[in-house]
């Protein structure tokens, strides 16, 4: 093997290895550190990577969770949580629940489970966090409380009412749900009109 396809092979390495350490240490970064960006950068890829729309919610509970993390660990390193947080947060939890409205009902059931669960966890370990910091950290932890107990109440609710939850934050019916037939000409039915999802 020639000299010059060795040092090919070394530069390669070298250079999609360190991408991986990069990667894995970004990973566990915190919003305070340098490598917070090509945290997000990497979800954000994830995200837009995956057609299906449970996985989708999913992934959005999973970061949403991850969020609350960082938020705990910033708060007890004695650090107040930044909005851009907090509203990365609301975003995640916002985009599982109106992704949730537009699954057929086992599949929404599903992702309301587990966003009842995870939220109800995750403001356990916050009542818990706000109990061990310093009082300027208090107030967004206490935001970070109530969007978690918001989530839980929507998804309990969209558990009990899945259609009253699919007017609430998205479609009336599942993305999968065939078209209603149209009356026939002269039948005397008037075709109902079609819900337009909220904004």
């Amino acid at each position: 093997m020639s000299a010059l396809v060795i040092k090919a092979m070394v530069l390669f390495g070298l250079l999609f290895g360190s991408a991986g350490a990069t990667a894995a240490m970004a990973s566990n970064s915190l919003p305070d550190s340098p490598l917070y960006p090509v945290k997000l950068a990497m979800e954000d890829a994830r995200l837009a990577v995956t057609p299906n729309t449970a996985q989708r919610a999913r992934l959005h509970l999973a970061m949403a969770q991850e969020r609350t993390l960082e938020i705990e660990q910033q708060a007890l390193k004695g650090e107040i949580p930044g909005d851009a947080t907090l509203n990365r947060l609301q975003l995640h939890l916002s985009h599982a629940l109106q992704l949730a409205s537009q699954l057929p009902d086992e599949e929404m059931t599903g992702v309301l489970t587990q966003a009842r669960e995870m939220a109800g966890t995750q403001a356990q370990l916050m009542t818990q966090t706000q109990a061990q910091v310093r009082e300027s950290a208090q107030e967004p932890l206490g935001n970070v409380h109530r969007m978690l107990n918001q989530v839980r109440q929507e998804a309990e609710g969209g558990l009990e009412d899945p259609l009253a939850f699919r007017n609430r934050h998205g479609r009336s019916r599942p993305g999968e749900a065939p078209d209603q037939p149209m009356p026939e000409p002269g039948s005397g039915q008037e075709p109902e009109p079609a819900e337009e999802p909220l904004p």
